[in-house]
């Protein structure tokens, strides 16, 4: 080939380039189109949190999510996501340039920024799988000290873990079965986990909470159980589990 025609091959070949880039039409790319605008596993656990706990919504409050999986996984299908509600922004003033004490010179530390946290699992049919929470939201630290205490005295009555549990200030001692069935309103988990109907409720005492049990049929599983466990201080959820033990069944 002359030189006269290798130049204006080349020629051909960077027009060819500039048009493409200017117009958008490169051929065809094999990967689908992934879109930024959808329903999602992670839009999902947002709407479960500001349904179960409507006291997060409302008030500015920051939602972190974060999801760890192997690299080599396919990424197709999100297991535990992990869920952080915070009553400030983390990469905010407050949080991060906290001021000095006059006295000392010292800076002081930030302030508490975690009122919610816990982790939870949707099945590939979208269906809520498993749920754990913590923090100052579900009366954790509360719940640990009249644990604690019962757990010190074996030999109270179940009228005994009733008057700890009051005097602690607890709404749902063992003793306040009915006025807790009265306030569990289930309907607002059917969203999540299908058509619950109960099976029993029982007071844990070793765990010192409120056990309920319910069935859930749901289009991909037509015989699914779950445990839903309630914090005696306010009736807050603190855990969710199904039936089956082990690791997740992807088609459940």
């Amino acid at each position: 080939m002359s030189k006269s025609s290798r130049s204006k091959v080349t020629a051909l070949f960077v027009s060819f380039i500039a048009a493409t880039l200017l117009t958008g039409a490169w051929p065809a790319n094999p990967q689908r189109p992934v879109f930024n605008d959808q329903e999602t596993v992670l839009t999902r656990a947002r709407d479960f949190l500001q349904t179960i706990y409507p006291e997060v919504s409302g008030k500015h409050f920051f939602l972190g999510v974060s999801v760890t999986q192997g690299i080599d996984q396919s990424w197709r299908q999100i297991y535990a996501i992990r869920l952080d509600v915070m009553p400030y922004d983390p990469l905010s003033e407050r949080m991060l340039n906290s001021p000095v004490d006059p006295k000392t010179g010292k800076r002081l530390p930030p302030p508490e920024n975690s009122l919610l946290r816990g982790r939870v699992w949707f099945n590939r049919g979208g269906w809520l799988y498993q749920f754990e929470a913590a923090g100052d939201d579900v009366h954790d630290r509360q719940n640990q000290a009249v644990r604690d205490l019962v757990q010190s005295h074996p030999e109270w009555s179940d009228a005994d873990v009733s008057n700890a549990c009051k005097k602690a200030g607890a709404r749902y001692s063992p003793a306040d079965r009915d006025q807790f069935v009265q306030a569990l309103h289930l309907e607002k988990f059917e969203r999540f986990l299908g058509h619950v109907k109960i099976k029993s409720v029982e007071f844990d005492r070793d765990q010192l909470d409120w056990a309920v049990r319910v069935e859930a049929p749901t289009a991909d599983d037509k015989d699914s159980n779950y445990t839903l466990h309630f914090e005696p201080f306010d009736g807050k959820l603190t855990a969710i589990s199904h039936g089956l033990a082990g690791a997740i069944n992807q088609n459940r």
